[in-house]
C-alpha cells in the first residue's frame, strides 16, 4: 500500500500517476521501496507518493552518504551557493552593512558544514548547523570547527535566528508544509530564509535514466510551486534567481501574504513528461550496450538510483553479477538480490574478481569512478561505461 500522501502544496488527494519508481532491488539501502510520481490535479505540483512507512530522520542518520569526507571536494559548489546568496542580498538590499557578520545563522540539513565554513571564512561568526547524522556533526566539528545540532527543527532548536539556510533540502521532505512552517517559526521577526532547490523544469534538458526521480528526492519544484509553498506558510519572496539547474531565493515572514487560491501549474507536468520520454530513449541505448554481456560475469559499481533502475527494468536480468561495489561504508555487507555489497578495497584482495568486467552504474560519477579504478586502484579489469 502507498502512504496516503496528499499534495504537499494544496493538500488535495486527487492526482495522476506519471511514473512509478521501483527501488525494491536495493530496499536495504534506500529510504523507500517504491513510489509513484504524482501530478496534483488541483494545483499541478509534482511529488512522490511512497509505498510503505519510513522514518526519514532515521534513514539519514544511519545510511547517510553525506558523512563521507570526499564530499569536501564539492567546496566549489558551496562557494557558488555563497556567491549567489551575496548576489541576492545585494539585489534585495538586505544584509548589506557590516552588521551582517553578527547575524545568527542556522543551516538546516547542513551535511558536514561546508557552506557554514565558507560563511565563517568570510567573517560571519554566529553559525549553527542542523543535521540528522551524528557522524556529520563529528566531522563538521573536526574538519571545519562548526557546531551542529542533530535532530529536527521542530524538536531540537532552542532559539530563533536572523537567517535560516536550506540548500537542496526541501526536495527530500515528506511533511513539506509542516517543515517549512517550522523553518518560519524559528525565524526572528525580521528574519530571512535562503532556499536552494533543484529546478524540475530543467529535467527535460537532460538525457539520463530517470535519475532525477531518485531514491531521496520526492518533491519536484519550479518557481511557481516554490512561491506557492512559501505563500501558504506565510512567507513572501524578496528576490529569486533561476540559474537553470537550481532555483535560489530569499523569503521573509509575512502572515498577510495573499495566496490567491490555486491556479493549476501546468508547466511541471509538461516538462516531466518530456523528461520521461528522454529517459526511455536512454534505456534503449543502454540495452544496446549491454547486449554483448548477457550471461557473462561482471561486477556492478554503484548501488544507488541508477542500479535500482537497471534492476527494476530488468536490464541486468541476464547478467551473472558477482558483486556490487560501493564507496559508502554504510552499505558494505548488505545485499542486493542476495548479492553482497563490497568495498572498493575488496577488489584488490580477491584475485578471483580481477578477471571480471566492471560495469559503472552511474551517470554523474562515471568519469570519477573510472579514473579511481584505473589511477588509484590500478585495476586491469575491463570497464563498461554507459554514457
Amino acid at each position: 500500500m502507498a502512504i496516503l500522501r496528499h499534495c504537499p502544496i494544496c493538500s488535495s488527494s486527487e492526482g495522476k500517476i506519471l511514473f512509478t519508481r521501483d527501488f525494491s532491488a536495493i530496499k536495504d539501502v534506500a529510504p523507500f521501496e517504491k513510489y509513484d510520481v504524482i501530478v496534483c490535479e488541483k494545483c499541478g505540483f509534482v511529488y512522490a507518493r511512497p509505498y510503505g512507512e519510513y522514518n526519514l530522520l532515521d534513514y539519514y542518520e544511519t545510511e547517510s552518504k553525506y558523512d563521507n569526507q570526499e564530499y569536501g571536494k564539492y567546496n566549489e559548489v558551496y562557494r557558488k551557493i555563497f556567491n549567489m546568496f551575496n548576489c541576492l542580498c545585494e539585489e534585495g538590499n538586505i544584509f548589506t552593512d557590516k552588521k551582517k557578520f553578527d547575524l545568527s545563522i542556522l543551516d538546516i540539513g547542513c551535511s558536514m558544514g561546508m557552506l557554514l565554513y565558507i560563511f565563517k571564512e568570510n567573517g560571519y561568526k554566529n553559525l549553527t548547523g542542523l543535521e540528522p547524522s551524528s557522524q556529520c556533526r563529528e566531522l563538521a566539528n573536526k574538519i571545519y570547527g562548526i557546531d551542529i545540532i542533530t535532530g529536527a527543527a521542530k524538536d531540537t532548536l532552542p532559539r530563533k535566528y536572523d537567517l535560516i539556510i536550506s540548500t537542496t533540502v526541501l526536495e527530500h521532505l515528506l511533511s513539506l508544509r509542516e517543515e517549512v512552517h517550522n523553518f518560519k517559526e524559528k525565524l526572528n521577526k525580521d528574519g530571512v530564509c535562503f532556499l536552494v532547490v533543484p529546478n524540475a523544469e530543467f529535467f527535460c534538458t537532460r538525457d539520463n535514466l530517470f535519475q532525477d526521480f531518485s531514491t531521496e528526492h520526492i518533491n519536484y519544484f519550479n518557481i511557481e510551486s516554490l512561491d506557492k509553498l512559501m505563500e501558504i506558510t506565510g512567507m513572501e519572496r524578496i528576490v529569486m534567481h533561476d540559474e537553470g539547474e537550481f532555483i535560489y531565493a530569499l523569503y521573509k515572514k509575512n502572515d498577510n501574504v495573499n495566496s490567491h487560491g490555486y491556479n493549476k501549474n501546468v508547466k511541471l507536468e509538461i516538462c516531466l513528461q518530456k523528461y520521461i520520454q528522454n529517459s526511455t530513449k536512454v534505456l534503449a541505448h543502454i540495452n544496446g550496450i549491454l547486449e554483448k554481456y548477457k550471461n557473462k560475469k561482471l561486477l556492478v559499481w554503484g548501488t544507488g538510483t541508477h542500479t535500482a533502475t537497471l534492476l527494476g527494468l530488468s536490464v541486468l536480468k541476464n547478467m551473472k553479477i558477482s558483486g556490487f561495489v560501493d564507496s559508502n561504508r554504510h552499505y558494505w555487507g548488505k545485499k542486493i538480490n542476495g548479492i553482497k555489497i563490497i568495498s572498493p578495497d575488496e577488489l584488490l584482495e580477491d584475485e578471483k574478481l580481477s578477471s571480471e568486467s566492471i560495469l559503472i552504474s552511474s551517470e554523474l560519477a562515471q568519469t570519477d569512478i573510472k579514473k579511481y579504478i584505473i589511477d588509484d586502484l590500478k585495476l586491469k579489469n575491463e570497464i563498461i561505461t554507459l554514457y
